[in-house]
């Protein structure tokens, strides 16, 4: 995926997130304001929807939270730039067809709904049966304790006053 901001966007991030923190995906590729960065596919064979799940499984949300930094009033702040050079993903290339298909399955239910303040996200039960099965499809369950309060830890703090 690359980010310009003069090409069609495939899924968008928010430059000043605030409680809630996630990659929408566009119903059709489509042109974006300055407020959101655009993710353009640039590798045709890449799936869309599992790229959109992987970015916001629990590893994809604290990439981003990691990378900002708080603004007045809780705001995250980052940049198309920050984002460009620094978001990392879970390598997809490492999934058999079959853990796809339990990823992609697992987040249709977060993915039709309202996105919910992270730390009630993440409580959520669906977020966690979605958030365990990408842990378990890449063999790291047993960091999913430390990477929650790891996240929870960087959203409190900059969302207080």
């Amino acid at each position: 995926y690359e980010m310009k901001p003069d090409s069609m966007a495939d899924l968008v991030a928010g430059i000043n997130y605030g409680e809630r923190l996630f990659i929408a995906k566009l119903d059709k590729p489509s042109f974006v304001n300055q407020r959101l960065v655009s993710f353009i596919k640039t590798i045709p064979e890449l799936d869309t929807d599992l790229i959109h799940a992987l970015l916001n499984s629990i590893l994809g949300l604290f990439f981003i939270e990691a990378l900002g930094f708080g603004r007045a009033l809780g705001a995250l702040d980052l940049s198309s730039a920050r984002l460009r050079e620094g978001l990392k993903i879970l390598n997809p290339n490492l999934l058999k067809p079959d853990q796809v298909e339990q990823i992609k399955d697992a987040f249709h239910p977060i993915s039709i709904r309202n996105v919910l303040p992270l730390l009630d996200e993440l409580k959520n039960e669906d977020r966690r049966n979605f958030d365990e099965v990408v842990l378990n499809c890449f063999g790291i369950t047993e960091y999913w304790e430390q990477i929650e309060q790891s996240l929870s830890w960087l959203h409190r703090r900059r969302c207080s006053p």
